[in-house]
């Protein structure tokens, strides 16, 4: 276990947060258009989770490339991981790149919502969700697996506050 491995979790932790409290400020009180206008609301909420993910994925990447605990299995790993990537891509093209960053929050619906999107709600999530997993039987890092599961569970609230409000 390395420094890497205690701090993967804080920072899935922190990115769900702060992108959770970035998506309520928007839903509900508008903060975004309100501070920066309706040319630049998108850009900022794009900034600041972008830059809470990459933290998360670097850390992610040097967890996973920090030694074994013996139980890897490499090729379910790749495959889960290939599978990961297909779920982004599709997301990507029946989406659009602006699924990616909750724009419908922003007056900038999805393209056209795909069928996978219907069932799964957002599939970029989902594809994030599967990438850890997969490189967590990878790697055979527990502390991986671990973040998994945290964003698997963060993923479900976040799929939870991106629903329409009645």
């Amino acid at each position: 276990m390395n420094a890497f491995d205690l701090l993967l979790p804080a920072a899935v932790v922190a990115a769900l947060f702060l992108n959770m409290l970035s998506i309520v400020l928007q839903k509900y009180w508008r903060l975004y258009t309100v501070l920066f206008g309706k040319k630049y609301d998108v850009w900022v909420h794009r900034a600041l989770i972008s830059i809470a993910w990459t933290q998360v994925l670097a850390t992610l990447v040097l967890a996973a490339t920090r030694g074994t605990e013996g139980w890897s299995q490499p090729v379910i790993g790749a495959v889960v991981m290939a599978v990961s990537a297909y779920l982004l891509v599709l997301s990507i093209l029946k989406a659009g790149f602006g699924a990616l960053a909750q724009g419908n929050f922003f007056g900038r619906p999805p393209k056209q919502p795909a069928k996978e999107q219907e069932r799964f709600h957002n599939l970029a999530y989902l594809a994030f969700s599967c990438f850890t997993l997969g490189l967590s039987i990878f790697s055979g890092k527990g502390a991986v697996g671990f973040a998994a599961a945290i964003l698997m569970i963060g993923v479900a609230l976040l799929t939870f506050l991106e629903r329409p409000r009645r």
